[in-house]
């Protein structure tokens, strides 16, 4: 739904207002569930993506088939209440897709962000917080995360690399989840040394990287 079509008012949305608080004035933020991205050259989501509801499958499910260049933007976004991952990033063939995410969140999902077969996803600014399995991670031999300026805690995992996945953090928070904080499973995952690790320790191999 676009930002300017008027919405109906109803429990679980977001809601914005003026000074004077009337209903009259207030304007929706919460506008587009679950949205499914299909071959294309350059795709753009701006929505709020949060509806207070729960959801079986992805919030933004990024499933392409194509041989040429495509990226996918997804800004000031939040999505909440999904049985699968809040953004998923996948290509059946190759090249990566190229998947930018700014000042988003991802609340109590199953996985809050995945970098899969052929994408590269680069966070920035985020949240992923209470997800059931990974708050952030790459699961493919093709999927490569990088993560800056982030935050992934009370997940069961908070960021991982597995199945071959690379991933790497920079200046980022991990705190209190239930499992490990940086996980790595039999793939690669790099740290910068200046990320703050709070309440759960590392697992696998975790390995430094210099910056420049």
């Amino acid at each position: 739904m676009h930002p300017l079509w008027s919405l109906t008012k109803s429990a679980g949305q977001e809601w914005k207002s003026s000074t004077h608080g009337q209903d009259r004035q207030l304007k929706a933020v919460t506008e587009l569930i679950r949205p499914y991205f299909l071959p294309g050259a350059a795709q753009s989501n701006k929505y709020n993506l949060s509806a207070g509801l729960s959801f079986t499958q992805n919030g933004i499910d990024i499933a392409l088939n194509q041989g040429t260049p495509a990226s996918v933007h997804v800004l000031d976004t939040v999505l909440k209440n999904n049985g699968g991952v809040g953004v998923r990033a996948a290509n059946a063939v190759a090249p990566n897709v190229q998947v930018g995410i700014d000042h988003t969140r991802a609340i109590l999902d199953n996985v809050g962000f995945d970098a899969n077969t052929n994408s590269r996803m680069v966070i920035n600014n985020s949240v992923a917080e209470n997800a059931t399995s990974d708050g952030m991670k790459a699961d493919a031999s093709t999927g490569q995360l990088t993560v800056a300026n982030s935050d992934s805690s009370f997940n069961g995992n908070g960021i991982t690399a597995s199945a071959g996945g690379s991933v790497n953090v920079v200046f980022s928070n991990v705190a209190y989840n239930t499992t490990c904080a940086f996980n790595n499973s039999a793939s690669s995952f790099a740290t910068f040394g200046n990320n703050r690790i709070i309440g759960t320790a590392n697992c696998g191999t975790i390995t430094p990287a210099s910056q420049q």
